[in-house]
């Protein structure tokens, strides 16, 4: 049985739900009415905790949402607490970078990924690496994460049979 709702996190923050499972989506419900009075900043922290242990149970039922890790724990702080990306990178950048991690939660495999330019750099230190773009020449850069990665029959990542990704860097793109 799939859920849908909508809950407003504050005056202009709005999360959209879509829930495979009618008991995860009581539980989603029950958490954000708890955190409903702490600062948005918290939000961040609360969706990252929630989606790690939602996983497990999404697939159960052959349901599986994008596993997401990074690379460092500064990495992981900055992607997790919005004053500290706001501090890093500025506002503009901060508020595309909130959307692109929500789409990162919310897909099954980075083929889903529609904004962003999504795309798969070649050649280099950074090959079979993926770009997704933020805007004001930033970029986030992310790697396929599983203990054997799932590759073509040329060797290649196959990136529509990715699960887990790691957030290698959010970096500026000078070219």
């Amino acid at each position: 049985m799939r859920i849908q709702f909508t809950e407003r996190i504050c005056s202009n923050i709005k999360l959209d739900v879509h829930v495979a499972h009618i008991d995860l989506g009581a539980s989603m419900i029950r958490q954000l009415s708890r955190i409903r009075s702490q600062p948005s900043s918290n939000y961040f922290s609360w969706f990252a905790k929630f989606r790690q242990t939602s996983n497990r149970d999404l697939s159960k039922g052959n349901v599986s949402a994008l596993d997401l890790a990074f690379d460092s724990k500064s990495l992981r702080t900055i992607c997790e607490n919005e004053d500290e990306a706001i501090r890093e990178y500025g506002q503009t950048v901060t508020e595309t970078l909130k959307h692109r991690l929500a789409d990162l939660m919310a897909a099954m495999s980075v083929n889903d990924l529609l904004v962003g330019h999504p795309r798969v750099l070649e050649g280099g230190k950074d090959d079979q690496n993926m770009l997704i773009e933020l805007g004001n020449d930033y970029q986030i850069i992310l790697c396929a994460n599983h203990p054997d990665n799932p590759v073509t029959e040329n060797k290649k990542i196959d990136w529509s049979k990715v699960s887990r990704v790691k957030i290698l860097r959010i970096e500026r793109n000078y070219v």
